[in-house]
């Protein structure tokens, strides 16, 4: 069932970095890392935010049952860029709750 439901390709973002003379590290940008399978909602943000009373804006809500995700990951869909926001684990999946997300 995963297969058939879970059919939209989210992208997980790697930071990339580089250390400067003096050892400091500066985020220079993100690259397209691995690829997983969920399904994506865009209409029912609003109800979410209601119904888990949150104090951000949700713009979008993944469900997968892939578990590499993490807060304040970046993700890619469609060529918009999500700050994750929120994670909530259920028996068989998670909700992906994430907000757009501004270089």
């Amino acid at each position: 069932m995963a297969k058939a439901f879970y059919d939209k390709e989210i992208h997980l973002m790697d930071m990339r970095t580089e250390t400067d003379a003096e050892g400091g590290v500066k985020t220079t940008g993100y690259s397209v890392g691995k690829a997983f399978k969920g399904n994506v909602n865009f209409s029912n943000c609003e109800k979410i935010q209601e119904d888990y009373g949150l104090d951000y804006k949700v713009n979008i809500t993944i469900t997968t049952n892939d578990n590499a995700v993490k807060l304040a990951d970046i993700l890619a869909y469609d060529g918009v860029l999500y700050e994750v926001k929120g994670i909530y684990r259920r028996d068989s999946h998670n909700v992906i709750l994430g907000a757009i997300w501004r270089v």
